[in-house]
């Protein structure tokens, strides 16, 4: 990204645009809080790495307007979910755009996040979450499931703390209720990831959606 502007081909995990380059944004941005050298690499790093996630989110008018890609190349499984959107990916570009705005104070990050979160608030369902995978052709679902919500929830919270705008918090709020009323009770905490299908209940398990549950509680009410 230094030297070209754009990501490494050859790394191959780069495939995964959306989840690679938004971690490496929040790696430079916790860089920044810190008494090291060379904060002016860190910082364009953050800033490459964000202005190629814009230059590559859907544009307005598109089902899955805002969201950057979430496959790309033919690397890994990029190949084989082309033209697929996981829901678990754009809320993590989102958050990374809120942490660069936090650092710069760039009005352009803050208004790719709540492009972003617009449409997730279009898509919201009754149940408070989403599908977990959308083809970008048409936002049509590419299967039954429901998304472990914790990214969204996060990202979502984040945005009404930014901006203190109350419907970005009720999202969040209607979101979690699927939490409490699923997973807390069913324990069928599914492991969603960018590099496998989706599972049948309790065959594919995660850790990782039950922790994040506990920190967002911890978070947001910590006085309970």
């Amino acid at each position: 990204f230094l030297e070209n502007g754009k990501p490494d081909p050859s790394y191959d995990l780069n495939c995964y645009p959306a989840k690679m380059h938004a971690a490496t944004i929040e790696a430079m941005c916790d860089y920044l809080k810190l008494n090291l050298p060379r904060k002016d690499e860190a910082l364009k790093l953050a800033r490459l790495c964000a202005d190629y996630l814009i230059e590559i989110a859907e544009p307005e008018g598109r089902p899955l307007a805002g969201w950057p890609h979430t496959y790309e190349g033919t690397n890994n499984a990029a190949a084989l979910y082309a033209g697929q959107q996981m829901l678990v990916y754009p809320a993590k570009a989102g958050s990374a755009h809120l942490s660069l705005y936090a650092a710069t104070k760039d009005e352009r990050y803050l208004i790719a996040a709540r492009r972003i979160a617009a449409t997730y608030l279009r898509l919201q369902g009754e149940d408070g979450t989403w599908y977990p995978k959308l083809y970008e052709k048409d936002g049509k679902p590419v299967n039954g499931n429901r998304l472990m919500p914790n990214g969204a929830i996060d990202f979502l919270e984040g945005l009404y703390g930014v901006t203190g705008e109350v419907r970005y918090r009720q999202a969040a709020d209607r979101a979690f209720a699927y939490i409490d009323k699923g997973p807390l009770v069913t324990w069928n905490w599914e492991g969603q990831f960018e590099d496998v299908p989706p599972s049948e209940p309790y065959f594919n398990l995660t850790k990782h959606f039950a922790c994040d549950t506990a920190i967002y509680l911890l978070r947001r009410f910590p006085k309970d």
